[in-house]
């Protein structure tokens, strides 16, 4: 049956005839029509996309029709849909959050910190209000009672343990669930980062094997006369600004006295950054550390989404760093090896790990019960590079900000001062007067207050690599979740032993925290007025 549509003017069995026909006219195959005839119509096209068409009579009964510029889903206007969208995915997300995401401890029936959507509990830190420090100092005050408290970094939930026995218990007792730190690198393209605090898995197991000889007392007291050396350089330079009556900006000569000592163990080299402050290795040092915007998103997303971090080829140092550095233990090992050159430092135990697959002396870690289980007989340059470079990063900040700190700590405490000046004259006494492994090891004083305020780094990251249940609970923590722990000395003693230190009206008191850093770091420098012991008496 046909019929002739007085609207359109056009002829057809049914709907569906005319609802090809207008396909057709309108370019597009395989359609189907969402509205029946009427002026302004709509088709459904196969990306299912609403199109709006208009359809028009000719006065010679030609027709045609016109389709419009404006494509949408929901609505007609495709502004509108986008924002529809938009509002809908927020709202599922929010909803996803705070009903699955910030739950997960409440769940489990622990403790946990108010989360703030989407930042989890880092909000302040992303926005670069506070440290990374100084945020978690803030939650553990708030649950110091409590074993452990839960956290959020963004959408990962962490357990940032509080309980001192549950620290032991994690790093010593159940250690083998928690050897990982839940960092993800690319060793192809940042070789610096293959060292012990980024690996995991075998790949860590190995490495350790290898390494743990070459940390020995043994070995660490075999390399005390370099450290003694810079000790002695460091107190000279004290006495040429104690001479002409200077404050002295003690974070500044403390941080060339740490890079020396490790240029001189770690990368074999002396770059005598004490006389000149200019020094090649202690500029690229500081442009590891240098602090920006962009150096900050990148380390807390290696902290908190470190996947992410990896999926995006982001590196964890400049390449021109990496560079140098490698080049650096490139051209030390190449010097030592032609000219049959060996030195008491922990480039020569890495030496010996590269070339014999153990360290001199020790019997336990030879190549053959390494090739028995898996393990890589020998290290690689590039690995060299990377076990001299971490024990530059740990060393080198670590070190310089304990003492800064402690050296502080004592010119605002005079009683305290005092009172480890006589641990240490009691001490040097006890070995005849001179700085030695033995003695400084035997300054238990020293050990407690120099961490006492300001530790060197403020959290232990921890990832689960087997599932645990925590003690006392019934929560079963699964593998690949993260953990949070809270928790130098010759550079004291050279100073303390001969010098008495004043507080500076240059310094602020209290010291003001640099929001933008990982660690305790004032903004300013500590400036400390110093006098010799003879003068105070």
């Amino acid at each position: 049956m046909r019929e002739m549509s007085p609207d359109l003017g056009l002829q057809y069995c049914d709907s569906y005839h005319y609802c090809v026909e207008l396909s057709r006219l309108a370019g597009t195959a395989r359609a189907t029509v969402l509205s029946l005839p009427s002026t302004p119509a709509f088709l459904l096209t196969p990306s299912y996309v609403r199109m709006r068409i208009t359809v028009k009579h000719h006065v010679a009964g030609n027709w045609r029709i016109k389709s419009g510029s404006k494509m949408a889903i929901i609505t007609d206007l495709w502004v509108l849909d986008s924002v529809v969208i938009i509002i809908g995915a927020f709202v599922f997300v929010y909803v996803y959050f705070t009903a699955y995401v910030f739950t997960f401890w409440r769940k489990r029936r622990l403790p946990q910190f108010r989360p703030t959507f989407p930042f989890g509990n880092i909000k302040d830190v992303i926005l670069q209000k506070t440290s990374m420090s100084q945020k978690f100092a803030e939650i553990y005050s708030q649950f110091k009672h409590q074993k452990v408290c839960g956290i959020y970094l963004m959408h990962r939930p962490a357990l940032l343990v509080c309980d001192p026995d549950m620290i032991k218990d994690v790093l010593v007792k159940d250690f083998t669930h928690f050897h990982d730190r839940g960092i993800v690198v690319d060793e192809e393209l940042d070789p610096l980062t293959a060292h012990l605090f980024s690996l995991s898995g075998q790949r860590w197991k190995q490495l350790r094997t290898k390494l743990t000889p070459t940390f020995t007392s043994g070995k660490m007291k075999m390399m005390f006369p370099v450290l003694a050396k810079c000790g002695e350089q460091l107190r000279a330079l004290v006495a040429e600004h104690v001479a002409i009556g200077d404050a002295v900006e003690v974070k500044d000569i403390v941080a060339r006295y740490t890079t020396d000592v490790i240029a001189s163990c770690a990368f074999g080299v002396h770059c005598h950054c004490l006389v000149n402050p200019d020094a090649d290795f202690r500029a690229w040092g500081r442009k590891i550390f240098h602090d920006s915007s962009l150096g900050g998103v990148k380390r807390l997303l290696f902290f908190a989404l470190p996947s992410l971090a990896f999926r995006l080829k982001l590196r964890v140092f400049p390449k021109d760093v990496s560079d140098y550095f490698r080049l650096m233990v490139r051209d030390t090992v190449e010097y030592r090896e032609e000219n049959l050159v060996e030195r008491n430092d922990f480039m020569q135990l890495l030496i010996d790990l590269k070339n014999q697959g153990n360290v001199k002396g020790d019997k336990t870690n030879k190549t053959s019960k390494a090739s028995e289980k898996g393990e890589i007989p020998h290290l690689t340059v590039d690995e060299m590079a990377a076990q001299a470079f971490v024990f530059f990063i740990g060393g080198f900040e670590t070190s310089s900000t304990t003492i800064s700190y402690t050296l502080y700590e004592m010119a605002m405490n005079l009683i305290l001062q005092a009172k480890l000046q006589a641990e240490i004259d009691f001490m040097l006494d006890k070995h005849g007067g001179e700085i030695t492994y033995e003695a400084v090891q035997g300054m238990e004083y020293l050990d407690k207050r120099r961490c006492a305020k300001y530790p060197p780094i403020p959290l232990l990251n921890r990832e689960c690599s087997k599932d645990y249940k925590i003690p006392g609970t019934e929560v079963v923590l699964q593998k690949g979740m993260r953990f949070g722990l809270t928790q130098t000395k010759v550079g004291l003693v050279m100073l303390l032993s001969k010098y008495n230190f004043w507080k500076s009206p240059k310094t602020d008191i209290p010291l003001k925290m640099n929001p933008k850093t990982f660690v305790y770091a004032n903004l300013g420098g500590i400036v400390l007025q110093i006098l010799t012991s003879r003068e105070m008496s």
